[in-house]
């Protein structure tokens, strides 16, 4: 029950995720259709495109899109978002209830959203639904601001607030363990690694916007919740009411065997 009101907090605030939300870095969409040889007139399988921050630039290549999405209001957004794609299907269901098209797919494809997944389940989905010789590709925006001074100076604040849940199962960040889950898989071989470093700066506004789309945040009491923004707020005007963030996109990507 816990996890499945992490999976769906995101859904409450649909459009504040679309306009926050970090989009990736354009080497990281090369490496996939590079690493991945997709056809020109490939099709794509998307697990929880959200509101559309990597589904957009495959779709302005011309790719052929399924996206499966288990938040309502977060397909309607996406839906609007690319309108203009005709070629872009978004069907609001969870992967594990949707009835797999076998051997159909030369890329099955998920930004910030495979943890939600076991892996056990999710490379088997892949694994069906992917064309012999098709790729899986995973990316996840990954924190990398460990260094930065904001970060030290919060992090007091964060653990106060915000602490682990044990019994959240496969929290965001969860790059190792999908890794090594492809590297033992007995159907997935050719394993490639490629990261990208990059920052955004954002207002005191945007932050906050941003901490808000998080679930650990979401499933916060309200009084709780806005004393933690309201210490968060005070530490960014002592840092002149700017935060820049860090981070480091990782993908995993590997090719299907038979």
């Amino acid at each position: 029950m816990k996890d499945k009101l992490y999976k769906t907090s995101f859904d409450e605030v649909a459009d504040l995720y679309d306009e926050v939300r970090p989009g990736y870095p354009s080497e990281i969409i090369e490496a996939v259709i590079t690493g991945s040889s997709l056809p020109d007139n490939a099709s794509i399988l998307e697990v929880g495109p959200g509101t559309g921050q990597i589904t957009l630039p495959f779709a302005e290549r011309g790719y052929r899109i399924l996206g499966l999405e288990l938040g309502e209001n977060l397909a309607n957004v996406v839906r609007r978002k690319l309108a203009d794609f005709p070629k872009v299907t978004i069907e609001n269901m969870a992967l594990e209830d949707w009835p797999v098209q076998a051997d159909s797919f030369d890329l099955f494809l998920s930004a910030q959203a495979f943890h939600w997944i076991k892996p056990d389940v999710g490379l088997s989905v892949a694994h069906r639904a992917l064309k012999p010789g098709g790729s899986i590709a995973l990316v996840w925006n990954l924190e990398a601001s460990h260094t930065t001074d904001f970060y030290k100076t919060t992090t007091p604040l964060f653990n106060k607030y915000v602490p682990t849940d044990p019994n959240r199962p496969n929290p965001p960040g969860s790059y190792e363990l999908y890794k090594e889950a492809l590297i033992d898989s007995e159907t997935f071989s050719n394993l490639q690694e490629k990261t990208v470093d990059w920052e955004q700066s954002y207002s005191k506004v945007d932050f906050l916007k941003l901490l808000d789309t998080f679930s650990p945040h979401r499933q916060l009491e309200p009084n709780i919740r806005n004393a933690f923004y309201k210490d968060i707020e005070a530490v960014i005007d002592t840092f002149g009411g700017t935060v820049t963030r860090l981070y480091r996109t990782a993908l995993l990507l590997s090719v299907r065997g038979r």
